[in-house]
């Protein structure tokens, strides 16, 4: 819409193997993806590096405009950096802050040929706080979750908002807190 548009350049050094690239999101409108979000547009950029060692580095930033109104479920940031060398992703400074939720980590790790898991994440949503440590994998492993339910009803109204299907709840109406 307008003025958006996507932009990526890139660079590759073929003595040394090393790749560089980026790509530019400018004021794209997320409800043009996803009717049900809202329309407050999309500006960022992801970057990514690899080494000799084909080790990626990347970088993401990504914040919505100002809105005046909010019409639907609204995407306002996303940050986070990290480093990827098959199997083992690792991700630093994790923010998402979408849908009238936010996501935190310091430090995640994930090896994909194992399936292990190690890191802290905290989420905050409509009704809901809630803290995670894990350390696990496909076979076996420990973690502590923490769930305050601050408001079920609260909790309720915004997954029924959510694009998760018609009634995610099944007709189940939810009340309290815990």
């Amino acid at each position: 819409t307008g003025n958006a548009h996507l932009q990526a350049r890139g660079r590759f050094d073929a003595q040394t193997q090393a790749l560089e690239g980026q790509a530019d999101l400018v004021a794209v409108n997320p409800a043009d993806l996803y009717s049900t979000l809202d329309a407050a547009p999309i500006s960022g950029t992801l970057k990514a590096a690899t080494d000799a060692e084909q080790k990626v580095q990347f970088q993401l930033a990504l914040q919505s405009a100002r809105a005046t109104t909010s019409q639907g479920l609204r995407i306002e940031a996303a940050r986070a950096e990290g480093t990827w060398k098959a199997p083992q992703l690792e991700v630093r400074d994790l923010y998402l802050h979408a849908l009238q939720a936010q996501l935190n980590s310091k430090l995640l790790r994930v090896n994909t040929d194992t399936q292990h898991i190690q890191g802290q994440l905290q989420a905050q949503l409509p009704g809901l706080r809630s803290e995670l440590d894990m350390d696990g994998g496909a076979d076996a492993g420990q973690g502590n979750l923490q769930l305050n339910v601050t408001s079920a009803e609260q909790l309720g109204q915004w997954l029924r908002r959510l694009p998760l299907g018609s009634d995610p709840l099944g007709g189940a109406k939810l009340q309290g807190n815990a």
